[in-house]
C-alpha cells in the first residue's frame, strides 16, 4: 500500500536557523519511525541539489520512504538555500553540529516513535552520520555511498582517477596532454593546494581565486571516520555502487566490518554516486557532464526496494 504525504518547512534551531522539510504520510497509527536525512559533499540543499545541478537525491528518497509510511526530515546546509550562516565558514563539526540539532527535533516530533530513530547520510553524510552516532547514538543507520576513509585519501584517489583516465584519452587530445606534461602539472598544482590549505589558519583560503572552506577541509584531513564507525552498535543498513568514482565500492565492505552492530550490505552493478545506473565505463573526468545526463532519470528502483525491505524488517527491542 502507498501512502499520500503532506510537506511542511520547519525551522531547526542551532547556531544559525536551519530550514527544513519534514515529510509525513497519512497515517493512522500516529508513531512512526522517524528518518533524518543528511546530505553530502558541497554546496547542496534540502533536496540534494546543486544551483547548476538538480540531483533530487535526497527529495526522491524522502517522497519513496514517505509513500512507505516513514517521515523523514532533510534541510538546507549551513548557508545553502533558506538557512542561515556562510557556507564557506562551516567546520566539519559545525554541519555535525546541524545534524545534531536536527536530531533532536525530529526526535520531539509528536508523531515520530521515539525508539526507531533512523540516520541516513549519503556522501559525506555518512561520514556526519557516524561522527553524530557518538554524540547522540539512534537505532540504525543506512549508509549510502559512503566513506571509510579520510577526505584526504579521498581527493589523492580522486586526483590519481584523473591521472589514470589522461592516460586513456588517445588522438590529437591525448598527445597535447603528454605534450604539455599535464600529469605533472595536476600533481605539482595538487601538492601546492594541500600546503596551502593546511599552513594556512583562515577558515575561508582563496586557490586561484576560487574560495575554499579551508578549516573545513583540515578538519575532514585530521578526522579518522573508521574510529566513529567502530563504535556504531544500532543495526546498520550499507549500500554502493560498482560505478561510483567517488566512493569506491571496496569501502562498502571496510564499513561493514568496522561496524559492531548487525550489519547488512550492498554493493549494486553500475549504479554510481548519485544513485543512478550507469552502464558506461566511469570516469571521473566526465564527471558532471555524465550527472546532467542521468539526473534526467529517478533514483535507481534497486536502492529504493533494498532500503524500504530494510527498514520494514527494522525493529528495535528495548
Amino acid at each position: 500500500m502507498k501512502y499520500t504525504f503532506v510537506e511542511k518547512d520547519i525551522i531547526i534551531s542551532g547556531e544559525y536557523p536551519l530550514v527544513g522539510t519534514i515529510t509525513i504520510p497519512k497515517l493512522e497509527d500516529r508513531f512512526v519511525p522517524g528518518i533524518l536525512m543528511i546530505p553530502g559533499m558541497g554546496k547542496v540543499d534540502r533536496d540534494e541539489n546543486f544551483k547548476f545541478l538538480p540531483m533530487n537525491i535526497l527529495k526522491g528518497l524522502s517522497d519513496a520512504l514517505a509513500e512507505e509510511g516513514f517521515i523523514t526530515l532533510r534541510y538546507d546546509k549551513r548557508g545553502v538555500g533558506r538557512s542561515g550562516g556562510n557556507f564557506y565558514r562551516a567546520s566539519l563539526w559545525d554541519l555535525v553540529e546541524d545534524a545534531k540539532a536536527a536530531l533532536e527535533l525530529l526526535k520531539s516530533h509528536p508523531y515520530v516513535d521515539k525508539r526507531r530513530i533512523i540516520v541516513l547520510g549519503h556522501s559525506e553524510g555518512t561520514i556526519i552520520a557516524a561522527a553524530l552516532y557518538r554524540r547522540e547514538p539512534v537505532d540504525g543507520m543506512i549508509l549510502l555511498c559512503g566513506l571509510a576513509h579520510g577526505m584526504e585519501e579521498v581527493i589523492e584517489r580522486r586526483k590519481n582517477r584523473i591521472l589514470q583516465d589522461l592516460d586513456h584519452i588517445k588522438g590529437i587530445k591525448g598527445k597535447l596532454f603528454q605534450l604539455f606534461k599535464t600529469k605533472k602539472f595536476l600533481n605539482c598544482q595538487y601538492k601546492k593546494m594541500k600546503r596551502k590549505i593546511m599552513k594556512d589558519r583562515g577558515s575561508v583560503i582563496r586557490i586561484k581565486g576560487k574560495r575554499i572552506n579551508g578549516q573545513w577541509l583540515r578538519e575532514h584531513f585530521r578526522y579518522n571516520v573508521m574510529k566513529d564507525l567502530r563504535k556504531i552498535e544500532c543495526p546498520t543498513l550499507i549500500l554502493g555502487g560498482s560505478a561510483d568514482v567517488q566512493a569506491v565500492p571496496s569501502q562498502v565492505q571496510e564499513t561493514a566490518r568496522a561496524i559492531k552492530g548487525p550489519v547488512e550490505s550492498h554493493v549494486i552493478q553500475n549504479l554510481n554516486h548519485i544513485l543512478r545506473k550507469d552502464s558506461s565505463v566511469s570516469s571521473v573526468l566526465g564527471g558532471v557532464l555524465d550527472y546532467w545526463i542521468q539526473v534526467e532519470q529517478p533514483i535507481d528502483p534497486e536502492v529504493i526496494q533494498i532500503i524500504t525491505r530494510w527498514l520494514k524488517s527494522f525493529k528495535v527491542e528495548k
